[in-house]
């Protein structure tokens, strides 16, 4: 059994797709763009938040200036809407409690800016549910390893006791960087086959699955 556990955000424990879908289109609209797919918005999603907002754009559009600027319009819908369809996928507050009463330390990192990490989780899961939670903001973001090693050491475990779960190829990687046992869950934005060909541990096709691979 791990003596802990470091799950991603979107995609992994809440979905999250019709918040982004919903900001995203909100900024495109207001600048005069054309607005995205939830489909097309799945695959921008990933590398933070300045990269989701410079994929979304059209390619003419992607000066730094320009991205500059969207980016901080597109951060200020999504504070605005970011529960406004936001929820944690079937079964994973049941098997989140089950782990907390095992006495499994578990925790949130995620390559979304800090203040909306905080502010999804306060809401969806209530206060202290996690006994860590970090966004972007303080290191570089995932699949950089600063940011996992210092959740570790907040978590007071080693990185080999730790199992990292996340949906997509850097969620992987960033497993595999901090020296973590690396979980996939098919589920979410990316896939089974992103996940086996980033070189996931073990790939969690449903919750009951994840349930029995962190156990």
């Amino acid at each position: 059994m791990f003596k802990a556990v470091i799950f991603d955000l979107d995609g992994t424990l809440v979905d999250t797709l019709g918040d982004l879908t919903f900001a995203m289109n909100e900024m495109l609209r207001h600048f005069g763009y054309p607005e995205r797919s939830r489909k097309e918005v799945e695959t921008f999603i990933g590398n933070g938040q300045k990269m989701f907002v410079t994929r979304s754009l059209p390619e003419y559009a992607r000066s730094e200036e320009n991205i500059a600027v969207c980016t901080e319009y597109y951060a200020e819908k999504y504070s605005e809407n970011i529960v406004k369809y936001s929820v944690p996928y079937e079964g994973i507050v049941d098997m989140l409690e089950n782990m907390k009463k095992a006495g499994i330390k578990i925790a949130v990192l995620s390559n979304k800016s800090d203040v909306h990490v905080q502010k999804i989780i306060k809401t969806l899961f209530g206060e202290d549910f996690f006994d860590a939670a970090l966004g972007a903001g303080r290191f570089a973001v995932k699949p950089a390893p600063e940011s996992v090693l210092y959740t570790a050491e907040t978590l007071g475990v080693k990185p080999s006791e730790i199992a990292f779960v996340g949906d997509s190829d850097v969620d992987i990687k960033t497993g595999h960087n901090a020296g973590m046992y690396s979980v996939g869950v098919s589920w979410g934005y990316r896939g089974r086959e992103v996940l086996s060909s980033a070189g996931a541990d073990k790939i969690a096709d449903n919750v009951s699955e994840l349930r029995e691979i962190l156990a």
